[in-house]
């Protein structure tokens, strides 16, 4: 298992902390939080020795975040709020959504957004279609594909306050759930987004 610990090794109270895995009496850092690197090191109490090579404090979650810690609870999050219905779907208990599994292999335009759902015929349903702002927003607060790169989703709607700038939909990023516009324009190729398609759950 990994965890977060602050060490103190030898007499001089050199201090080290990082990701750390445990074995038994062997203990390989993964992580040193000093350098960001990969260097593994590793510390083995001398065998038949009554004395500890290092004496280990763990760091409190607050102080110090374990990434992998919040990764399983995203998990837990999700396991909670939807129910993978095995077929290459999910549906959200809360709200009865059915939601595509997979995105989008590639970013798309608006346009190609609509056609990617359109043409799409997932689990022998033909109704499935481009989700509003609003659906995407629930999706990610209800914890649903939340990932750690910055990938935003195209929605449906359009805001028609930015008309002065042409038509600009919706988009609802999955790293932090931010949202913001891109241009609907289908010859604007520096705009491309991923597609999740949606359907009420029946």
């Amino acid at each position: 298992r990994r965890v977060l610990f602050r060490s103190m090794m030898g007499d001089n109270g050199t201090t080290n902390t990082g990701i750390y895995k445990l074995e038994g009496d062997k203990l390989t850092i993964c992580r040193p939080m000093r350098d960001g690197g990969a260097r593994p090191e590793i510390f083995a109490a001398p065998e038949g020795s009554p004395n500890l090579v290092m004496v280990l404090t763990r760091l409190n979650a607050d102080e110090k975040p374990i990434a992998e810690e919040k990764r399983l609870a995203d998990e837990k999050a999700f396991r909670d709020a939807f129910k993978d219905n095995g077929d290459g779907t999910v549906t959200d208990k809360r709200t009865g959504l059915m939601w595509q599994k997979d995105h989008s292999n590639e970013p798309t335009t608006w346009q190609g957004a609509g056609r990617y759902c359109g043409e799409l015929a997932l689990v022998g349903h033909s109704d499935w279609r481009l989700p509003s702002k609003g659906e995407l927003v629930s999706l990610w607060n209800d914890g649903g594909f939340r990932s750690t790169e910055s990938s935003f989703y195209w929605s449906s709607e359009t805001d028609p306050e930015t008309a002065v700038f042409g038509r600009l939909a919706w988009i609802v990023s999955f790293k932090d759930g931010r949202v913001s516009h891109a241009p609907t324009s289908g010859s604007n190729k520096d705009f491309l987004n991923y597609v999740r398609a949606v359907r009420l759950g029946k």
